[in-house]
């Protein structure tokens, strides 16, 4: 997530939606007919994932047997790609300090019932690999026939 759970535009729901969620082997379809279903639907599907480990942190970055300081002391040949190895390192750090911070907001937002807040983690997350999600209008045709129109948020 690395934006820290930012704010989502305020979301209307106007008419009755249907939240189509992507996932690896399936869509899961919610019928959404306000703010509340959405919040609903978006903190069962995070809970779910939470439940089944989808969210789990991998090992964080190896520990490197120098730092900085040692840089000066290495022959000339090592102290490039040394130096390298520790930039790389330090930006792996912060990514993996940022994957543990979003972790525990989700544990959070799952143990507080946040449904507001899932709705976020959903959004941030939308564009990870089956993730991915569609809000589409749900319409009922005269026939009885359901149709589907996608929606552009």
């Amino acid at each position: 997530m690395t934006k820290r759970v930012a704010a989502a535009k305020p979301i209307i729901i106007a008419k009755p939606q249907v939240l189509v969620v992507h996932e690896k082997h399936e869509d899961k379809y919610f019928y959404i007919q306000n703010v509340a279903d959405l919040h609903a639907a978006a903190l069962a599907i995070v809970d779910e994932r939470l439940d089944a480990g989808f969210y789990e942190l991998g090992p964080g970055p190896k520990a490197l047997d120098y730092a900085h300081a040692d840089l000066t002391a290495m022959p000339v040949s090592l102290r490039e790609k040394a130096a390298r190895a520790l930039k790389d390192h330090e930006r792996e750090s912060v990514l993996y300090l940022d994957e543990v911070g979003d972790y525990a907001i989700i544990v959070k937002t799952v143990a507080n019932k946040d449904g507001a807040v899932a709705w976020r983690i959903l959004n941030n997350r939308k564009d990870y690999e089956y993730e991915g999600f569609n809000l589409n209008d749900f319409e009922r045709s005269f026939d009885g026939n359901v149709t589907r129109t996608p929606v552009s948020r």
